[in-house]
């Protein structure tokens, strides 16, 4: 029980935070961008062993070229921005790789990885080809696993041990304080009711049961004995509507007790349905888009582990699914 209240904590002081910057921004309060960066300093060095981490902009006048944060001992260097736009990945890798004269050796040459942290919300997805384009070679960023949010951290977070998680917590209390001030409220009773913490592992089953039925509805009855596979994606490309909207709904009643991992790959598997139902519409039913069946292939597998992270994950709280 004092795990999952842990993971509900951190959630809380990772969404106060977003939400804090979202408003901040939205009446021209941009400095608070730069306090994020201290704030988010010692929570990466506690999570990800970046223990010489500091603040670049700290060391000169105005801001440091391209980057923010880095550690030269995990040869690692963060950008920290609350524009998730695919032009400031851009813009940030091509000043990394610029070679200033003031700067030896160069960027390109102290760090091996870059990664930008986008303090709202990164997009869905980024064009990885325009940003090789950009590249062409002379450094490997990979837009799926370099661009961080929130929820990159989260789902990150709720991996480690409990004992790393306390001290996280602890250090987003010091920084943010928004559950340490629950305390004095009446919605700290969830660290002392545990019809609250059951009524939460009760939902999360619920969704499991419906995320089973889903992945079972989805796939098609044989149409005769020896059906394979890609026959099969395109009698699920035709339904994806359908599926998209069933994902959605458990979104919408589920996602805020549901992990954060689980979260991400229902909503890439949501955007697949989304995706694939829109090239669908281009086909008819004796001619289906290949680009449609391998949407549906995308969003069956995240679907499939979706529940597959559920299940491990309430298992790993006790709950007895056997």
């Amino acid at each position: 029980m004092r795990a999952l209240l842990i993971d509900i904590a951190i959630s809380l002081e990772l969404s106060y935070f977003v939400t804090s910057v979202k408003a901040l921004n939205a009446i021209n309060r941009t400095d608070i961008n730069k306090v994020a960066e201290n704030i988010l300093i010692p929570i990466f060095a506690e999570a990800y062993d970046f223990s010489n981490l500091h603040s670049l902009n700290v060391l000169g006048c105005g801001n440091f070229p391209s980057i923010d944060l880095a550690d030269e001992t995990a040869r690692l260097a963060i950008q920290v921005t609350s524009t998730p736009a695919l032009d400031k990945i851009k813009h940030t890798l091509e000043q990394f790789l610029l070679d200033r004269k003031e700067l030896v050796p160069p960027l390109k040459e102290r760090y091996d990885r870059v990664v930008v942290y986008i303090l709202t919300e990164r997009q869905v997805s980024y064009s990885q080809p325009s940003i090789n384009a950009l590249l062409d070679g002379r450094f490997v960023f990979d837009a799926s696993k370099d661009v961080w949010d929130y929820k990159t951290l989260n789902a990150y977070l709720e991996g480690l041990s409990l004992c790393k998680k306390e001290a996280i917590l602890g250090i987003m209390q010091g920084q943010l304080g928004f559950t340490r001030s629950l305390l004095h409220s009446g919605v700290a009773r969830i660290a002392s009711d545990n019809s609250v913490v059951v009524d939460i592992l009760r939902r999360c089953v619920n969704a499991l049961d419906e995320l089973w039925t889903l992945q079972r509805r989805v796939i098609p009855t044989k149409g005769h004995p020896d059906m394979e596979w890609e026959e099969a994606l395109e009698d699920i490309a035709l339904t994806l509507d359908s599926h998209s909207q069933t994902l959605r709904s458990i979104l919408d009643r589920f996602g805020a007790v549901l992990p954060q991992t689980v979260i991400n790959l229902l909503e890439s598997a949501e955007a697949a349905a989304q995706d694939g139902a829109l090239e669908a519409s281009f086909g008819d039913f004796d001619n289906v888009p290949q680009q449609a069946c391998r949407e549906a292939d995308r969003m069956y597998s995240a679907l499939t582990e979706a529940s597959a992270t559920l299940r491990a994950n309430l298992a790993s709280r006790g709950i007895p699914l056997d």
